[in-house]
């Protein structure tokens, strides 16, 4: 079993994390960054499901439109979200 798209969840979460693109709605990268740092299998699935449901607000409420860079982060970190739900110990 190949788990290579695990390190991708850290990449993109430190690559997003340092910049200053954070929203004030739900602040899904600073969300999405503590989970995938999480190595606590208890914490992690709720660091997780935090994540999704702000970047779940961030596409429903968003007060600043998408960027094509941000809704690609978006939908990396919703792949690896799910992956890591999937795959906690990966």
């Amino acid at each position: 079993m190949r788990y290579t798209v695990a390190k991708k969840p850290l990449l993109y979460a430190v690559r997003y994390r340092n910049q200053d693109r954070v929203s004030d709605d739900g602040n899904w990268q600073a969300l999405y960054y503590d989970a995938v740092v999480e190595l606590d299998p208890i914490k992690l699935l709720d660091k997780i499901e935090a994540a999704q449901k702000a970047i779940d607000d961030r596409l429903k409420n968003a007060v600043e439109p998408i960027n094509a860079n941000e809704q690609q982060a978006i939908e990396d970190a919703r792949h690896n979200l799910y992956f890591l739900k999937k795959h906690p110990a990966a």
